[in-house]
C-alpha cells in the first residue's frame, strides 16, 4: 500500500519505520473497528434468539446467555446493549388486588434460614389487562428456596376456590412429597385467611404465615412481576383462554430456563435437579430477611401500634428444620 503527499510517494512499511511503528500497529484500529461491528452483529442476533424465549430479556439475563468465550465482559456488553436502545421499561401497577381480611397470622419468616425446598411457599396474585379490555388476575405459588414456580392459575375473578386450585395445584407438583411443617407465606388478603383455605393448608399440616408489606412477601412479588411483564406483557394475549396458555409458557420457560445467580447461575429446575442428584451437597443457605435495617424497626414498630386492628392468629412457635 502507498500513501501520497503531493508529489512525493510513501511506503507503509518505511513510515512505520520512521516513526517506530510496526504494519500491524498501522492497521490494527482498522481490524479493532471491523471486529467490534462483528461483535455487535452477534450481540443483536443473540438478543433476538433469546427474547423469543423472554420477550423482555433484560442486559443481565442475556449477557448469562452469551458464550464462556465472548469477547467483552459484562459492563462492556451490558453498555453496548443500552446504546443500541435494548432497555426494557416496564408499565406501573395501577390495580390494588389484596384485600385485607379479618382473619391474619403472623410473619414467621423474618429472619427465618433454609437449607432445602419445600420449607418455605410465597403466594401472590396480581391483575393483568387482556386486548378484549377485560381484567384478569394472575395467581402464583413460588418455592423461595429453589426459586421453582410450582403453582399458577389466571382468572377473572379471585375468590377463595380458585386460589385454592392453585395451591392444590402446588402439591401435586410436588407429587405427595411431606410437606409437614412447610410455611405457606402471602400477604393478608381475605383468600388466604379463608375457612376453605385453611383447612386444605391443615390437611397437609402445611403453617400459615402473612404480611402486611409487600417488602415481606418479596420472592412472590419479584415472581409475579418477572412471569407478567417479563413475558406476558409482550405477548399481549387477547382473552383469558390465550392468557392461560401463555401463562404455562411463561412458567415453564421461566422454570427451565430463567437463570439465577442465587442458585449458581442454574434455572430452578436445574438446581433442583442437581440437588437430588448430589444429595444436597450444593444446598446453601437462605436467610429470609428484609434488605435494610429499618423494615425490622418498621415491622416492630407496626406490631406496637396496631396491636388491636385485626384479630391475629399466632402458632405457639416457629417450627425449626
Amino acid at each position: 500500500m502507498m500513501e501520497s503527499r503531493g508529489t512525493q510517494v510513501y511506503n507503509v512499511s518505511q513510515l512505520c519505520s520512521t516513526f517506530g511503528h510496526t504494519r500491524q500497529a498501522f492497521y490494527k484500529p482498522r481490524v479493532s473497528l471491523a471486529f467490534q461491528n462483528e461483535v455487535r452483529i452477534k450481540l443483536v442476533e443473540k438478543i433476538f434468539e433469546c427474547r423469543k424465549v423472554r420477550p423482555t430479556a433484560g442486559c443481565r439475563y442475556i449477557y448469562d446467555e452469551l458464550p464462556e468465550d465472548w469477547p467483552w465482559g459484562r459492563d462492556k456488553t451490558e453498555q453496548a446493549l443500552l446504546e443500541m436502545g435494548f432497555r426494557v421499561r416496564y408499565p406501573t401497577n395501577t390495580v390494588k388486588t389484596t384485600k385485607p381480611g379479618s382473619t391474619v397470622f403472623s410473619n414467621l419468616i423474618l429472619g427465618y434460614k433454609i437449607k432445602s425446598i419445600n420449607k418455605v411457599w410465597q403466594a401472590d396474585l396480581t391483575y393483568f389487562f387482556t386486548q378484549d379490555g377485560n381484567t384478569c388476575y394472575l395467581i402464583l405459588i413460588t418455592d423461595v428456596y429453589s426459586q421453582l414456580i410450582v403453582g399458577c392459575g389466571a382468572y377473572v375473578s379471585y375468590p377463595a376456590s380458585v386460589v385454592l386450585e392453585v395451591l392444590q395445584r402446588a402439591i401435586k407438583k410436588r407429587g405427595g412429597a411431606n410437606l409437614k411443617g412447610l410455611i405457606h407465606h402471602s400477604d393478608r388478603g381475605s383468600q388466604y385467611g379463608s375457612e376453605l383455605y385453611q383447612r386444605e393448608l391443615q390437611r397437609y399440616e402445611i403453617i400459615p404465615s402473612m404480611c402486611k408489606y409487600s417488602w415481606e412477601n418479596p420472592f412472590a412479588e419479584k415472581t409475579n412481576d418477572l412471569i407478567k411483564n417479563g413475558y406476558l406483557v409482550a405477548w399481549a394475549p387477547k382473552d383469558i383462554k390465550e392468557l392461560r396458555k401463555l401463562l404455562n409458557r411463561a412458567v415453564n420457560n421461566h422454570n427451565r430456563r430463567q437463570r439465577k445467580q442465587k442458585l449458581g447461575n442454574l434455572s430452578p429446575m436445574q438446581f433442583e435437579s442437581e440437588l437430588l442428584k448430589n444429595s444436597g451437597t450444593n444446598a446453601y443457605e437462605l436467610c429470609l430477611k428484609p434488605t435494610e435495617q429499618w423494615d425490622y424497626i418498621l415491622a416492630k414498630k407496626d406490631k406496637i401500634a396496631y396491636p388491636q386492628k385485626q384479630k391475629v392468629m399466632s402458632l405457639p412457635q416457629t417450627p425449626s428444620f
